[in-house]
């Protein structure tokens, strides 16, 4: 409903109402949009698009999710780059590459955000598994 604007006072001592808060965005208020908790973790990965545009990103992850990941982008902003783009994230684990479908769903200038669709905990178990390595390697 409609909220009708604050009317103007001939009176000194008042002040207009204030106008009404813009609605929030989703997220506002404190409360967060994520699902599951972001960990800071660092691997190396390489974005490839479905489309072949742009083409392929040598990158490392910033933090990770369950369900999502936030990559650092290369120093130049790779062209073609757009939200909904879908691709596939590859880690390489134990020397083999694993791929994990994945969707663009925010991007700035120095990072992306993808969501990972299908088996997406696939993704933070094989980083987990990178993780323990580099502790056992120390």
């Amino acid at each position: 409903m409609p909220v009708p604007p604050a009317k103007a006072s001939t009176s000194p001592s008042r002040s207009p109402a204030p106008s009404p808060a813009p609605h929030p965005e989703p997220g506002a208020g404190g409360r967060s949009r994520r699902k599951w908790e972001r960990n800071q973790h660092q691997v190396p990965v390489q974005l490839r698009f479905d489309d072949g545009k742009p083409p392929p990103l040598e990158c490392h992850t910033l933090d990770v999710s369950l369900n999502g990941v936030r990559l650092a982008l290369p120093r130049r902003f790779p062209q073609g780059l757009r939200v909904g783009a879908r691709g596939h994230l590859v880690l390489t684990v134990d020397g083999a590459p694993l791929e994990f479908p994945c969707r663009v769903v925010r991007f700035g200038r120095d990072f992306l955000i993808l969501v990972l669709l299908g088996k997406s905990a696939l993704f933070g178990q094989a980083v987990a598994h990178l993780a323990f390595q580099s502790l056992q390697a120390r």
